[in-house]
């Protein structure tokens, strides 16, 4: 639907030709994270994460049990139950593996109940074997540690590029801070991996696991088969190494778009024009495209000049962001820059603002009230997405009372004289 070739993108760049099409960095970053964990143990792992939370979640019987032990077992834990952890919000998946450590001791047990319990049916006494198995191999538990820590690094920009008020210039630079902190730890994998396999070890003791690694053989197809004896190692080279691996050749891939001149032009922000000697050779390929846009195209090689010693003379309080530099930035003395700022204001970093008021119309217009008008179902929709700004309820009374007068006559339908 959003392909730059077939899709929706392709359609508007017929008849928007100076629109760029600009991929939205949430989704990118979840693609990442999404090529990263095919790796097969950790796929699998996720899948058991998944398997293990529905199942305890998705019977109000099965639940119940579970709650009972997190009182007693994780009595300082932030969560009251597992989360899933869904294919497609990949913020979820980060806290549902978080949640799944904190509560693994009453996971643990709560699924031993079940298992040595005669009143459930052979189905779940069944599958509660099978996964009381599953989750206390420690293959699955050091795989979980490293997962959780390193998609930990990318929580924070999870969350940060689904702000309403991001612009472009910001999040390449969290996306970079993000690859630059990735790369320090692929450089100290050896200290890094060390203090997982330590926590991994330690979450096995409590349920009398100990720390071990498929045999090694001859010839095999099927898994991964290094030769290395020491296991702590075996899950460096196996697990931990390939998935920051994939990581980090997932953002190169994804979030390289220096080829765009629009994106180069986002050196014309002054933090960035301070740092970069060839901010103004970036800058000129700008009127090629946008020329008809600017005021006075002629004279932008002048207000590249005063812009520059203006902020060289102000480093101190140069902005770093578009919207700063947007509400520092007269447009009466800089009229071509102040257009060129705006345009690039536009440029999009995400799509959740659209998909938030997909979500938000989803809440509002339920099935059973599907006959709704257009205007009182805009009005609800503004005041349910809106719901920070204050309403004065007195004068919403008045407004009512100016535009239906008939309306506000109370009669007393009690009063036989009325």
């Amino acid at each position: 639907m959003a392909g730059r070739l077939c899709g929706v993108a392709a359609l508007i760049l017929k008849d928007f030709l100076k629109a760029p099409y600009i991929h939205c960095y949430s989704h990118q970053l979840n693609l990442c994270v999404a090529k990263a964990c095919a790796i097969p143990s950790i796929r699998d792992m996720m899948d058991h994460v998944r398997i293990v939370s529905d199942f305890l979640n998705n019977s109000p019987k099965r639940l119940e049990d579970p709650s009972t032990k997190i009182v007693e077992l994780c009595p300082k834990s932030s969560f009251q139950k597992t989360i899933n952890v869904c294919r497609t919000r990949w913020i979820e998946r980060i806290d549902g593996l978080e949640a799944f450590i904190e509560l693994f001791p009453a996971i643990i047990a709560s699924l031993t109940c079940i298992k040595e319990d005669e009143t459930w049916n052979y189905k779940s006494r069944g599958d509660a074997s099978a996964y009381v198995t599953i989750c206390c191999s420690f293959k699955f538990i050091i795989t979980l540690i490293i997962v959780r820590k390193l998609l930990g690094y990318t929580r924070p920009l999870t969350k940060t590029l689904q702000k309403v008020d991001q612009d472009f210039s910001k999040a390449r630079d969290d996306v970079e801070i993000l690859k630059n902190t990735l790369l320090f730890i692929r450089s100290s994998i050896e200290i890094s991996h060390s203090e997982w396999y330590k926590e991994a070890v330690t979450i096995a003791a409590t349920n009398y696991t100990l720390p071990s690694k498929p045999r090694t053989c001859g010839q095999q197809t099927q898994r991964d088969n290094h030769q290395v004896d020491d296991i702590s190692e075996y899950y460096r080279v196996t697990c931990s190494i390939p998935f920051l691996d994939h990581i980090l050749t997932q953002l190169d891939s994804l979030f390289s778009l220096e080829n765009l001149t629009l994106l180069d032009s986002f050196v014309i922000i002054p933090s960035n024009l301070i740092s970069d000697k060839k901010w103004r050779k970036k800058v000129k390929e700008f009127p090629h495209t946008y020329n008809n846009d600017l005021p006075e195209p002629s004279y932008l090689y002048a207000e590249l000049d005063m812009w520059e010693v203006y902020w060289k003379n102000h480093s101190e309080t140069a902005p770093k962001t578009i919207s700063d530099s947007l509400q520092k930035c007269d447009g009466n003395t800089f009229p071509n820059i102040s257009t060129i700022l705006r345009i690039l204001y536009t440029v999009p970093v995400t799509t959740c603002t659209c998909e938030r008021s997909l979500s938000a119309l989803k809440r509002i217009k339920t099935s059973l009230r599907n006959s709704m008008t257009d205007d009182r179902l805009n009005g609800i929709s503004m005041l349910h997405i809106h719901r920070d700004v204050e309403i004065d309820l007195n004068i919403v009374v008045d407004e009512f009372a100016t535009a239906f007068p008939r309306r506000m006559e109370f009669k007393n339908i009690l009063n036989s004289d009325e």
